[in-house]
């Protein structure tokens, strides 16, 4: 009779564990006791829970459409036969014969794993919440099927499983992790930061002549090989370069399209090809020379790469193409002036493009934090003839602080020591990220023709992870 007042979903769960076994008894085993704060340690011989093998199942089909309701909730909480971890730490081994053992210790709010010399710390409201069962997420959209945060629930108990956490939870439900993915997002390493897949390198002058320049023929980058080593290099090093390109737009944007479309701007639609003729008022289209820059600090959200092409250079004396590694000055001037860091980090200015009809204005800090990827920096926004006249965002006794901080950087960036210079020359393309390399250029005499085009920073974001680049 109970079963007719069930919705059909919730009868379709209940048949599932019809026949559910008696729980396995835990066999533990106490270990020698340790100088840590922890007084004993379980060596578990068995699985920590039992079910049938449909209801083991259940939660990781990817496109099972039972809703979670609360008929089935309370099927799931009473049917999977779940034995609390009362010790905080536990010792379980993977059953793939490969994996080393792991150690697991549960605090508070925070699931840490052990493996080797691997340290993960897992927030445990992320790790309920990121689920990515057929419960939880729908199959075919990748969209969550609940609003809501599952805040009440709390680990119950959790094991490794080939690879794979297994954690149980106190609302019935289990949530199955590839350490792999874990990892690449909460592992701790030694110095503290965080595992990224391809790791960020600062360099400066000297960097270069014991490091090859990160050149890739053209051919390579039509292969999904040489794809990947291209947008790996600009991620590393915050530049990329391609040589073998034919000398033309077209040529340029299809090579280009290899990692993301172009950026349509107020500039162009795409590409755009010019020369020193000033067909615009912008310092770019003169001859002199520029002093390293980011583009864009006028945009709420600049353009991520800026890509240039010499498709012509005749009779040219100088035209050199400047680049500075702005996470390395940052990193240089944070050792020298922590404070100057902390007021580029928090002290913002307005910056503008502005000619007949257009106007474009954004109030920013020159540098922007970010722990993503365990890096000190995640932006760099630093253009000294975009700056307006208006004061910086802060308190009046702290405006000359700022210009005094915001000029030590700028020094760092006119170090010769601090600087790339490279001759572009046709069929040369390089790749720069305009979120952490400046560029600029020496001033030149003769002919020199450029093609280009930006790059949006989610676009080039969606190829770096196709490329297996960032998580």
């Amino acid at each position: 009779m109970a079963a007719r007042n069930m919705s059909g979903a919730a009868q379709r769960i209940a048949t599932l564990f019809q026949k559910t076994p008696q729980p396995i008894p835990l066999s533990a085993k106490l270990l020698p006791p340790s100088n840590s704060p922890i007084q004993s340690r379980f060596a578990y011989s068995s699985s920590s829970f039992s079910t049938s093998s449909s209801a083991r199942n259940l939660s990781t089909q990817p496109n099972i459409q039972v809703p979670l309701n609360e008929d089935s909730a309370t099927l799931l909480s009473s049917s999977f036969h779940l034995s609390v971890m009362d010790e905080p730490e536990v010792r379980l081994r993977d059953r793939s014969a490969e994996s080393s053992p792991a150690m697991l210790f549960r605090a508070e709010d925070t699931l840490t794993i052990q493996q080797g010399q691997e340290k993960l710390e897992v927030p445990l409201l992320w790790l309920r919440d990121s689920c990515g069962c057929g419960l939880c997420v729908d199959g075919k959209t990748n969209q969550r099927r609940s609003w809501t945060i599952v805040g009440d629930a709390r680990l119950k108990e959790a094991e490794i499983v080939a690879g794979t956490l297994r954690a149980q939870w106190t609302d019935g439900h289990i949530s199955n992790h590839k350490l792999e993915d874990l990892k690449r997002t909460f592992l701790v390493e030694k110095d503290g930061k965080s595992s990224h897949t391809v790791r960020r390198q600062t360099w400066r002058r000297q960097t270069w002549r014991g490091l090859p320049l990160p050149v890739i023929p053209h051919a390579e980058v039509l292969t999904d090989t040489g794809l990947t080593n291209l947008i790996t290099n600009i991620h590393r090093y915050g530049f990329g370069l391609v040589n073998g390109c034919g000398v033309s737009e077209a040529d340029t944007e299809a090579l280009v399209r290899r990692i993301a479309p172009p950026m349509p701007t107020t500039f162009s639609p795409g590409m755009w090809t010019f020369t020193a003729n000033m067909a615009r008022d912008d310092t770019a289209y003169g001859n002199d020379s520029l002093a390293p820059h980011t583009d864009n600090t006028y945009f709420s959200n600049p353009a991520r790469l800026q890509v240039f092409h010499c498709l012509e250079r005749e009779a040219v004396t100088g035209g050199e193409t400047v680049l500075v590694d702005g996470f390395q000055c940052a990193e240089k001037l944070q050792k020298e002036d922590p404070s100057a860091v902390k007021t580029l980090s928090t002290v913002a200015q307005e910056c503008a493009y502005i000619e007949p009809n257009v106007c474009y204005k954004w109030t920013d800090t020159v540098l922007a934090s970010s722990k993503l990827d365990g890096t000190l920096l995640e932006k760099v926004r630093f253009n000294m003839y975009d700056r307006t006249t208006r004061p910086p965002l802060c308190a009046t006794r702290d405006v000359n602080r700022f210009y005094r901080a915001l000029k030590r950087f700028a020094d760092l960036t006119q170090d010769r020591e601090n600087q790339l210079l490279l001759t572009l020359t046709p069929g040369v393309v390089v790749f720069i990220d305009n979120w952490r390399v400046m560029h600029g250029r020496t001033g030149f005499s003769g002919k020199r023709v450029l093609t280009g085009c930006y790059v949006d920073s989610d676009e080039f974001n969606h190829a770096c992870r196709r490329a297996n680049v960032i998580p």
